[in-house]
């Protein structure tokens, strides 16, 4: 791989490997992390988006959230592939809520809205 120096002069790049390899800026890293619990993604179709990356990345449903479960603010999905787990979550419309909130009034039990509130 050839690539343009800062003056203008073309060197030549090589692959060096893992064990080989020297960060250029060690202050991009702001802190030690070793694996992420889960990533949660904020979306307008949590469905559609998790169906797409399901397919795309081979990842499986392994919970749900939604309507079918009891759940009337928001809708989440979670899929997982090896040792990542992505979390799909997206609201349902202020007025499906609205008139959920409405019809348990008086029920304890109702969930709270997701964060953040579109």
């Amino acid at each position: 791989m050839v690539s343009e120096g800062e003056n203008g002069t073309a060197h030549t790049r090589k692959l060096v490997g893992h064990a080989a390899f020297k960060r250029h800026n060690p202050l991009s890293d702001k802190f030690a992390s070793h694996k992420f619990e889960h990533v949660e993604f904020y979306c307008g179709d949590a469905t559609t988006t998790s169906r797409r990356f399901g397919y795309g990345l081979g990842m499986t449903l392994i919970a749900k959230s939604d309507q079918g479960t009891g759940n009337h603010r928001f809708c989440s999905y979670v899929m997982r592939s090896g040792d990542i787990t992505f979390t799909f979550t997206a609201p349902y419309s202020i007025t499906a809520a609205a008139t959920h909130t409405a019809a348990t009034a008086n029920d304890s039990s109702s969930t709270p809205p997701p964060i953040p509130w579109f």
